[in-house]
């Protein structure tokens, strides 16, 4: 299942040192992070929450081209850090368009 997280920045990078220290995909460290994490908290004596939290609906963000976003876009624009500077959500667009042009010229 894919879903949208809010990380801190030192956190995130910290997973993602991780992830690369061990040559395996952010989202693999995230979901065995998350697993300790709740088997600790069992093991304490704690309890998980039986049933989620409400859903609350979030935006989908598209391309200026009408096409949804991908995980390896979003992926590429947070590895690549210079995203950071960008003001709206149209500049984040032109900046995924300018990476993905980029991937596909080197993957010709």
């Amino acid at each position: 299942m894919k879903t949208t997280l809010e990380l801190p920045d030192p956190l995130l990078r910290r997973v993602k040192v991780r992830a690369a220290q061990t040559d395996r995909k952010l989202k693999d460290v995230v979901a065995e992070l998350i697993e300790k994490g709740l088997d600790a908290v069992t093991a304490a004596g704690g309890t998980a929450p039986e049933s989620p939290a409400p859903r609350r609906s979030l935006p989908v963000l598209k391309r200026q081209t009408g096409r949804m976003l991908s995980v390896e876009d979003i992926d590429a624009a947070i590895a690549d850090n210079r995203f950071a500077h960008l003001g709206s959500l149209d500049e984040l667009n032109r900046y995924l368009d300018e990476l993905r042009a980029d991937r596909d010229d080197a993957s010709a």
